[in-house]
């Protein structure tokens, strides 16, 4: 039962008991009551685990790193705005795919940040600086603002790609939801 590992990240405060609830119902009933959500709470139980669990797939997919030398040492810092504690079971699949790199991920509950094989939390103050200074971010605007075509904008369409819930994770999804918003592009300071 990986759900137990993913519902504990979920942020409802009876967790604990619907937790107790459903393990009871497992022993009781067998799994396969909880697995096809016999009951209300293997149902609840079951869908927070999933919702999190996607957000947890979806943040190794759209999670893009700002690259920082430090000190001679070689960061990639990232950000992962969802209401989900998961900064920490996604890091370390970033932390296999760029060994070479100290991966901290900019999360709501802090900084999440492996250095040379170990975790731990920091306060995310000292990295969210370099996030604002995202070249990169600055290249995809001016290159998604010249290639934007008012007339087949299709709302439908760019949420199959990306759900509206993770459009603050991507730059053209501040432009997908309202067009006005390239206006401001290319003029922060960079």
């Amino acid at each position: 039962m990986s759900e137990i590992l993913f519902i504990f990240r979920f942020p409802a405060r009876d967790n604990l008991s619907l937790v107790a609830q459903v393990l009871g119902q497992a022993l009781d009933r067998g799994y396969a009551y909880v697995a096809n959500r016999a009951s209300r709470e293997a149902k609840a139980f079951r869908e927070r685990a999933h919702q999190v669990r996607l957000a947890w797939h979806k943040s190794l997919g759209l999670m893009r790193f700002v690259r920082v030398e430090q000190n001679g040492e070689k960061v990639l810092i990232g950000k992962c705005p969802v209401p989900y504690r998961i900064a920490d079971l996604a890091i370390w699949h970033f932390v296999r795919r760029f060994p070479e790199f100290t991966i901290v991920i900019v999360a709501p509950e802090g900084a999440a940040v492996v250095r040379e094989g170990r975790f731990r939390w920091e306060s995310p103050a000292r990295y969210e600086e370099f996030l604002k200074e995202d070249k990169f971010d600055a290249w995809w605007q001016a290159f998604y603002k010249s290639q934007y075509i008012p007339e087949r904008r299709n709302r439908r369409l760019a949420m199959k790609g990306v759900p509206k819930k993770y459009w603050a994770w991507v730059t053209e999804g501040q432009a997908i939801d309202d067009p006005r918003a390239m206006e401001n592009w290319g003029n922060r300071d960079r």
